[in-house]
């Protein structure tokens, strides 16, 4: 009956605690804070409060960039790639972390007409032309 309980038990951990159960591999992530105001009345150009916190472990540094878009619109759930004459697409004014935990807080003012997503991305070494290591995280602006 011993034996039966002992190995019943050392199962139970080896299947909850180990045995490959999760990834060792530095993993990057990025996460919305706050965003003040919460909503905006439309047409009205708002200046916005954006906190976010990181964590970047798979390269020395990267830019936390961000976009808009309306829910539902043919971006299909992020940010376009970056165009560097700022006419759209992610915005040319990104800041660079370093590798590590921070928070960062960006200042922007935009005018809006229908409820938008707010899309924060951290793109390690700046290369928007690989998804590897890419992290974000989305918040809706409402009107």
């Amino acid at each position: 009956m011993r034996r039966t309980v002992f190995t019943a038990v050392v199962l139970f951990l080896t299947l909850t605690f180990g045995c490959g159960g999760g990834s060792s591999d530095p993993v990057n992530s990025i996460k919305i804070k706050s965003v003040t105001p919460a909503s905006v009345v439309s047409g009205v150009t708002t200046t916005f409060t954006i906190t976010v916190s990181y964590d970047l472990q798979t390269a020395d540094n990267a830019v936390i960039d961000h976009c808009y878009a309306v829910p539902f619109s043919d971006r299909g759930g992020g940010c376009p790639a970056t165009i560097t004459d700022g006419s759209v697409g992610i915005p040319v004014n990104g800041v660079t972390v370093r590798r590590g935990k921070g928070t960062i807080t960006i200042i922007d003012a935009e005018t809006f007409t229908a409820t938008t997503i707010l899309y924060m991305s951290l793109v390690p070494n700046q290369d928007y032309t690989s998804a590897v290591g890419v992290a974000s995280d989305e918040y809706m602006i409402n009107i």
